[in-house]
């Protein structure tokens, strides 16, 4: 399932990292304006985008990768609870696991970083979920954790 057309994708592929950083920020936003109304249609539609952003962002860039990674997780584990929320269970188990896999491929190219541990904790384990949302949920203004 995509969230952007081909077209976007190429278009976000080619922009300055900063620009994709400022959108990914914008999408994480509106999200989280539908999700604190409990919008999870179009919640779920903003933070799909700014999941597939970060897949794009992390393929191309080697400089920021911890930010990347949390940003790729913080997308992820907000796009599963909405579809969870929507009761689309597969969807939820799909993204879940697309997150861990490009996780751990990034990780085996990039041993030197640590941050894809805590991300796949954080997937993993839902307890561990908490712990990475308050500690990175400040990249975006959430007024409210997945409930």
């Amino acid at each position: 399932m995509n969230f952007l057309c081909l077209g976007h994708r190429k278009l976000l592929s080619q922009q300055y990292k900063h620009q994709q950083q400022s959108l990914w920020q914008e999408w994480m936003t509106k999200a989280s304006l539908h999700y604190e109304f409990q919008q999870w249609s179009q919640a779920a539609s903003y933070f799909g985008c700014a999941f597939e952003l970060s897949c794009i962002t992390l393929a191309k860039d080697n400089q920021q990768k911890e930010q990347l990674e949390n940003n790729l997780t913080l997308a992820a584990i907000y796009l599963v609870n909405c579809f969870e929320h929507l009761k689309e269970y597969q969807k939820a188990e799909l993204f879940n696991n697309e997150c861990q896999q490009i996780l751990l491929s990034y990780w085996s190219k990039n041993t030197d970083t640590k941050g894809c541990g805590i991300c796949l904790n954080a997937l993993i384990k839902k307890p561990q979920q908490a712990v990475f949302l308050q500690q990175f949920s400040q990249l975006v203004s959430f007024q409210q954790a997945p409930l």
